[in-house]
């Protein structure tokens, strides 16, 4: 059996459960707090610090032990694990996930080189190899193949209720781009950095 497990920024909300992905949660950093992605914070109140302070918040990955401990619970019945990182290039959690996966048998680590949607496709697919019987290396490989083809872009504009809004507004491609042309977004580059497009 293989698990396929990912960190919080995949953003996949409730298909982490519908899809039986074990997240590791990040760090959120607010005004010197620290806080547990996800489970001590929700994701409204790091979109309301946004709108009051006009400050992005800033993740921290978690330690090589928090790592090791997580990767010994996903395989203690004998299942083979696929993680999925954010970008190498926007935080040190691959690395720190790496380094434990070193103690842990059966466990492999994907580098997405994305954030966000680009994470959660990738780890959809990888469920979709695994519910078709792949092993974990197969989907490693599968995945990696992948990974060059996937980019990430979103969009914050006041808080995701007026972006939800404004999205289910556009139906159309041509709608997305009249929409996208108005609004800050976030675009994942292929290199695995981030750039902040103003419009």
């Amino acid at each position: 059996m293989v698990k396929i497990t990912s960190d919080s920024t995949a953003d996949l909300e409730e298909l982490f459960e519908k899809r039986n992905i074990a997240v590791m949660p990040l760090n959120i950093l607010l005004d010197g707090i620290c806080y547990i992605d996800g489970e001590t914070i929700k994701p409204q109140k790091i979109f309301d610090y946004y709108k009051e302070k006009k400050v992005l918040p800033k993740t921290a990955s978690r330690s090589v032990e928090d790592y090791e401990q997580f990767f010994k619970a996903q395989t203690a019945d004998g299942s083979e694990v696929v993680h999925f990182c954010i970008s190498a290039e926007m935080s040190s959690s691959y690395n720190n996930a790496e380094v434990a996966a070193r103690n842990v048998s059966n466990v492999r680590v994907v580098d997405s080189r994305s954030l966000s949607t680009g994470i959660g496709l990738l780890v959809l697919k990888a469920c979709d190899f695994a519910d078709e019987g792949d092993d974990g290396e197969t989907i490693f490989n599968k995945i990696t193949e992948l990974i060059p083809h996937v980019q990430a872009s979103f969009v914050g504009h006041n808080g995701i209720s007026v972006q939800r809004r404004q999205m289910q507004r556009c139906k159309n491609a041509a709608g997305f781009r009249s929409f996208a042309k108005t609004h800050d977004h976030v675009k994942g580059r292929q290199n695995g950095t981030r750039a902040k497009i103003r419009r």
